[in-house]
């Protein structure tokens, strides 16, 4: 950038001092600095300009397998300033559908495991959370992204080496910051190549179809001394296991009875089922969702 600089005098002068004002002399004139055209100072910039794309972090897929219902959380990155009633913004997610059934929750960090979302649902932050074919689009009703987004209920996952995270945020209307448009710094959906040397330690959770086995419901008992029970039979196959690195998540399809979705912290344990009698106490949670 190029500029030419001149001044006036303000008190015999008009307000908008111009160059040939400055360049007038003498006691009737207002010149101060003259304009001279060949006295110029140039503007370089050092370097090449920064900027911030949005993006999403901090992002957890559970597979819709066996029939049972996938998940998927994530945390927006890197926004503009946002303003509640006037902002939105819109993910897409190449090559993902996420299915008719599928329903979106606002939740906090997990004060446990962070990085995760929590038990609490913030519904002050994001007037709604709308997902249609591959797009999840945020109204905000606060200034704050301090949340996650979880969407439950959704399709299988549908992410190839070559699908990636675009988005767009929007001010009162207009578009005011976007993802990058370098596809290579794009965010990258998870797939068994995305995984590289460590997805030997994902235990077959980057599969739709994993053949880890079966999960079978063998008794239910309903508001016995005011407890409700659940058993069920866990077949590990191929050369799976579990172990400490392992979770296990079921899904019910409704509110099933003894009230799973109403249990506030459950007691869950490993159960010798040769001796009938419990083996382990194991850490369980009982999600919203179910």
């Amino acid at each position: 950038m190029t500029a030419t600089c001149f001044a006036c005098d303000a008190n015999t002068g008009s307000s908008d001092c111009t160059k040939e004002e400055s360049a007038t002399a003498g006691n009737t004139g207002q010149g101060v600095v003259s304009y001279a055209v060949a006295a110029t100072v140039t503007y370089s910039q050092d370097g090449t300009a920064g900027t911030t794309d949005l993006s999403i972090k901090d992002v957890a897929y559970v597979p819709n397998s066996k029939n049972a219902r996938g998940r998927l959380s994530f945390k927006a990155k890197d926004t503009a300033t946002i303003y509640g009633g006037q902002t939105t913004v819109a993910y897409v997610f190449g090559g993902q559908t996420f299915g008719t059934d599928a329903r979106c929750q606002i939740w906090n960090e997990d004060t446990d495991m962070r990085g995760f979302p929590g038990m609490t649902m913030m519904s002050d932050r994001v007037t709604n959370c709308v997902i249609a074919g591959q797009t999840i689009t945020l109204s905000f009703a606060s200034n704050k992204a301090d949340f996650y987004v979880g969407v439950v209920a959704m399709d299988a996952w549908l992410a190839s080496d070559t699908n990636k995270v675009t988005g767009t945020q929007s001010n009162f209307g207009g578009s005011v910051r976007t993802t990058t448009s370098t596809a290579d710094d794009q965010y990258q959906m998870v797939t068994a190549t995305a995984y590289g040397a460590n997805k030997s330690k994902m235990k077959g959770v980057y599969s739709n179809t994993p053949t880890v086995g079966e999960i079978e419901v063998t008794r239910s008992l309903t508001n016995v001394m005011d407890l409700g029970m659940i058993q069920y039979k866990i077949t590990v196959k191929g050369t799976y296991s579990l172990d400490g690195d392992s979770y296990v998540m079921l899904t019910f399809p409704t509110y099933y009875n003894p009230g799973v979705g109403n249990m506030g912290m459950p007691r869950c344990v490993w159960r010798d089922a040769e001796n009938a009698a419990d083996a382990e106490t194991v850490f369980c949670c009982s999600c919203w969702d179910w």
